[in-house]
């Protein structure tokens, strides 16, 4: 076998291995009563709204996160500890994976290795680890656990149900017919890492192009506003697709697109809602997705859930549905009891009605017990039309046994 390949196989093993591992936390359901448990209680938690930094896209990739990323030079350790600490990854495997990468990257667009090679210099960290944090989507390993929010499972119990991230999103049309867009990400963050989670503007011709949500050192985007046009969040599908057939379609399909690219992609070139639905609805993918959008127009909001060549059975706003509701299970099968957040969220949207729907009742839908958890990290409200984005860290302040410390 010659060394090339054999450097690969290896690689995709450690990853396939990584895949499977289990660090994470497991969910805290509490009692037959899912709405007395204390976890609902919404004054367990704290809103703190996210720092923001600016990319110059007419830098070269490599200078375009050093501002950012070397801001958070003092407090690189944390992140290192939350990679190392996920994936239990030694250093020779570090070094298997980022060969890896160096195939992968061209489903990730033509810069972002130089802009994952710059930050990793800005930070002082090593570049392998790095390249780990942006395969996070594709071996489903970061911030993923046990998905028990609504009800026991024995399965969970035995660490045999686990899942990645977990997330919900909500496009709502107002009484006055403009849309409105709202997500929480749960990807059990640490709390030393909230200087990492950031609002980023990213500027071209010295005009703001996009604002994207993210953690410092993961170059997509998972959830994008363009302003005055549209906004879009990514919620994890079908648990990021199987690991090996991410990475066959990456490596064997060079106009395969990694999700949260794709979505930066998008957020660059299209120039309306319209278009962005196309882009979103036909490129090929390395791994499935679902993309929540919304528009301008009272009937501009879609929820595509995606696979690797196409979207599936579509939803749109329209005169009847005045709101679409996603969380992680196609909207044409029964959740599994044990993680039945949608059957609560739309529980509590329908309280809400169209006639009083806006950015506020739409948070409110989000901090409410199960759509927010004990794995919730970040609340983001959109505005399209009116150009508003507003991110928050969601700090669970209530039982501080179970937040894990890095040191």
């Amino acid at each position: 076998m010659a060394p090339k390949m054999t450097i690969l196989v290896a690689a995709v093993s450690c990853l396939l291995a990584l895949s499977c591992v289990h660090a994470a936390r497991p969910r805290r359901f509490e009692g037959s009563d899912l709405l007395t448990t204390g976890l609902q209680a919404e004054s367990n938690w704290t809103q703190q709204v996210a720092a923001t930094g600016t990319v110059n896209l007419d830098l070269a990739p490599e200078d375009r996160w050093k501002d950012v990323c070397g801001s958070l030079r003092n407090e690189s350790h944390y992140l290192v500890g939350y990679l190392q600490d996920s994936l239990h990854i030694s250093a020779k495997e570090a070094a298997l994976i980022e060969k890896l990468g160096e195939v992968l990257i061209n489903s990730y667009g033509p810069d972002v290795k130089g802009e994952i090679k710059g930050c990793a210099d800005a930070l002082g960290v090593d570049f392998g680890l790095l390249m780990v944090l942006n395969l996070g989507y594709e071996v489903r390993r970061l911030g993923g656990g046990i998905h028990n929010t609504t009800g026991p499972c024995d399965d969970c119990m035995h660490g045999k149900q686990q899942g990645g991230n977990m997330c919900t999103s909500i496009v709502a049309r107002q009484p006055d017919g403009t849309i409105v867009h709202g997500r929480n990400l749960d990807w059990n963050i640490p709390a030393q890492l909230r200087n990492f989670v950031m609002t980023i503007e990213f500027v071209q011709n010295g005009k703001q192009v996009f604002t994207g949500g993210t953690i410092v050192g993961y170059m997509g985007i998972l959830t994008g506003l363009k302003p005055g046009q549209f906004s879009v969040s990514i919620d994890e599908r079908g648990l990021g697709g199987d690991v090996l057939g991410n990475i066959i379609e990456a490596l064997t399909n060079s106009k395969s697109l990694q999700p949260s690219h794709l979505l930066r992609k998008t957020l660059l070139e299209a120039n309306n809602y319209e278009e962005a639905v196309q882009m979103l609805s036909t490129a090929p993918l390395i791994a499935p997705v679902y993309y929540i959008i919304a528009g301008l127009g009272p009937n501009e909001g879609a929820l595509l859930s995606r696979d690797r060549q196409k979207s599936i059975q579509p939803l749109f706003l329209d005169n009847s549905t005045w709101y679409l509701l996603q969380t992680n299970y196609d909207h044409w099968e029964q959740p599994p009891v044990f993680d039945d957040r949608r059957k609560y969220g739309l529980r509590y949207i329908n309280e809400v009605t169209s006639a009083n729907v806006n950015l506020d009742q739409v948070n409110g839908v989000l901090s409410k017990w199960p759509v927010r958890n004990d794995d919730t990290s970040q609340t983001i409200l959109m505005d399209p039309l009116n150009s508003k984005w507003t991110f928050y860290i969601d700090l669970f302040t209530g039982n501080k046994d179970a937040q894990v410390e890095y040191n």
